[in-house]
């Protein structure tokens, strides 16, 4: 029993997984490079190559279809590790159509495919700007919060929406 109590609280460690972006805002149409960062002492696996990468319009509601087609593979980030991944801003709906999304707020979230390790998530919130002049915004990473609809009441948006 001691051992399950201990790693119940080994598994809710807050921080062990992070997603950080180079800036806070983009111009439509600029590359958004997000590094995801493994900031435990033991290696977290992930569904995908694509490390669970999920992005989802914040005013909306509605998930990115990003077309990305990656193997049903176990990936891993080892302790202290870090892993980036580019993202085109743009939507996936054909063949070949790919059309630009939307100026506005998006929340990107990486997950552990969980097992015996930690099970981690992490958040950043980016905007995409369009003709008009986008407020500053702080990226703010999150091991642990939420999902859909305590986002649009989180005080991290509070004021950005």
């Amino acid at each position: 029993m001691a051992a399950l109590a201990c790693f119940g609280a080994v598994s809710l460690i807050a921080g062990i997984l992070s997603i950080t972006t180079d800036k806070s805002t983009y111009e439509r149409g600029e590359t958004v490079r997000f590094t995801i960062r493994n900031n435990g002492f033991t290696t977290l696996s992930f569904p995908d190559p694509g490390l669970g990468l999920t992005i989802m319009n914040v005013d909306s509601g509605e998930f990115v279809r990003t077309g990305w087609a990656f193997p049903a593979v176990i990936h891993s980030i080892g302790p202290l590790q870090s892993q980036s991944i580019s993202w085109d801003q743009t939507e996936s709906i054909g063949l070949a159509e790919r059309p630009a999304v939307e100026p506005g707020s998006y929340v990107a979230t990486v997950r552990t495919a969980g097992g015996f390790e930690p099970n981690a998530r992490a958040e950043v919130i980016i905007r995409i700007a369009g003709n008009e002049t986008a407020p500053s915004v702080q990226v703010v990473p999150s091991s642990d919060r939420a999902y859909l609809d305590d986002l649009k009441t989180s005080s991290v948006l509070n004021g950005f929406l």
